[in-house]
């Protein structure tokens, strides 16, 4: 049946998700947060933790409570080694919760190089559907 009367959409930003953080674990604002049972953490797990974010403002959670909010699905500065003007385009994974690599054994991978600013500063377009 149509509706015929205003109602209220609840909107989220896009690109910009909020997910309850692990138990015991503070995650640091502009670090790289991935993804544990449905939990935020900082754990990669040899690449097992999916990719979940940017981490906006810090948070933790010490009571079972904490929540974060992440930033996806944008474009950041971040250190790593190795990195060549030719590697626009290419995957780009976490080695931990700052670093970033263009290997992807025991890492996880959280989007594409779109900026070589030199071989240890890259710019990446963070993607969690990777």
């Amino acid at each position: 049946m149509a509706v015929s009367a205003n109602q209220l959409a609840e909107i989220s930003s896009p690109g910009r998700i909020n997910l309850p953080v692990a138990a015991g674990k503070t995650l640091y604002a502009g670090t790289l947060s991935f993804e544990a049972a449905g939990l935020a953490s900082d754990v990669i797990a040899a690449g097992a933790n999916r990719f979940c974010g940017l981490v906006v403002s810090e948070a933790s959670d010490t009571v079972g409570e904490g929540r974060v909010e992440l930033r996806t699905n944008c474009d950041v500065l971040l250190s790593g080694s190795g990195f060549a003007a030719g590697d626009i385009g290419v995957a780009c994974y976490a080695s931990d919760n700052y670093t970033v690599t263009k290997t992807s054994t025991s890492n996880s991978v959280i989007g594409t190089v779109v900026e070589v600013l030199s071989a240890s500063s890259v710019r990446i377009r963070l993607s969690i559907e990777a």
